[in-house]
């Protein structure tokens, strides 16, 4: 599918529909202690890095069904699970087989245009004798993805939303490549991707979204939310500033951009235990993770507010 054309601010757009939209306020927008124990349990030793295809795998995605169910999200089609097959970054693998996780939240409105908000399971397993637990990368954003789902189900959007959790994204965004070339409903109606990637070590201070200079008129909404959130939200690392790194293609939130699907990717800055075994749960700060996700949430609730208006400013 070609780029689609981004209508900027010129347009006339107006996001009325952010202004009226009711961000978290209180402690019961989600579980706050289900969702730390969510994290604290993807990443325990006995997962061992949640490589994909193994038992650890199977456990995480064991972990995750029940709190999906848990919170009354609903699967799509007769299961949470969607056996995938993919083909890892690395040099003569063949397909390997592995799961996505998949639940639905119905929208109020009889309306085409569906919110995908997706974070990945998988780490990277077990490299020398040690365990690479991914507590952060992406136990963190899972935490986040059901938080989102537990949020939607007792306060229901406005238009579908999607929860996914992607396999193999450290094997080349397997997961999210099989989940666009084969989506559960049909692409059109795939509007807007939010995903989250590392959202729970605060060495900047800030939870980044990365992806607002693909799509401008996502710009506006974002900073309408800046004063409000409970930690620091900034807009960058999308190719906006030149002195900066580019993160569009850096994590599952790719493949969408690859099919002119706008997106948000929300993560922090790398941390000395990126891609290592102390990536563990004990180094999270609870009360700026809890606050990412909130932050997420706020944006999410956004998102869904203004869904109309995305879809109207990404046609070609």
């Amino acid at each position: 599918m070609p780029m689609r054309g981004l209508l900027i601010a010129a347009s006339g757009l107006v996001l009325a529909a952010c202004a009226t939209s009711t961000p978290p306020s209180d402690p019961e927008a989600f579980d706050r202690q289900a969702t730390l124990d969510l994290v604290q349990a993807l990443s325990r030793d006995a997962l061992f890095g949640r490589l994909p295809g193994t038992q650890g795998s199977a456990e995480a995605q064991r972990l995750i069904t029940a709190r999906f169910e848990a919170v009354g999200a609903a699967p799509v089609g007769d299961s949470f699970s969607h056996p995938i097959t993919y083909i890892p970054d690395e040099d003569g693998a063949g397909l390997q087989p592995g799961v996505n996780l998949i639940a639905k939240v119905e929208g109020r409105r009889d309306d085409p245009h569906t919110l995908v908000i997706t974070a990945h399971y998988d780490h990277l397993g077990v490299i020398e004798g040690e365990i690479y637990n991914g507590a952060d990368d992406n136990a963190s954003g899972v935490g986040g993805l059901i938080a989102m789902a537990e949020y939607f189900v007792a306060n229901p959007p406005r238009h579908d939303v999607l929860f996914v959790a992607f396999d193999a994204e450290e094997q080349g965004f397997g997961g999210a490549r099989a989940f666009i070339e084969n989506p559960p409903i049909p692409e059109a109606a795939i509007t807007m991707n939010l995903n989250m990637d590392m959202i729970a070590r605060h060495e900047g201070e800030e939870l980044w979204a990365s992806g607002a200079f693909h799509t401008p008129m996502l710009e506006p909404m974002l900073e309408e939310l800046i004063p409000d959130t409970p930690i620091p939200l900034a807009l960058g690392y999308d190719g906006s500033d030149p002195d900066q790194d580019d993160w569009t293609r850096l994590t599952d939130s790719a493949v969408f951009f690859e099919r002119g699907i706008p997106h948000l990717y929300l993560g922090v800055e790398d941390h000395p235990d990126y891609h290592g075994p102390g990536d563990d749960f004990a180094k999270i700060k609870p009360d700026f993770y809890l606050g990412a996700v909130e932050t997420a949430l706020m944006i999410a609730i956004a998102l869904d507010a203004n869904l109309t208006d995305i879809a109207a400013a990404s046609e070609p």
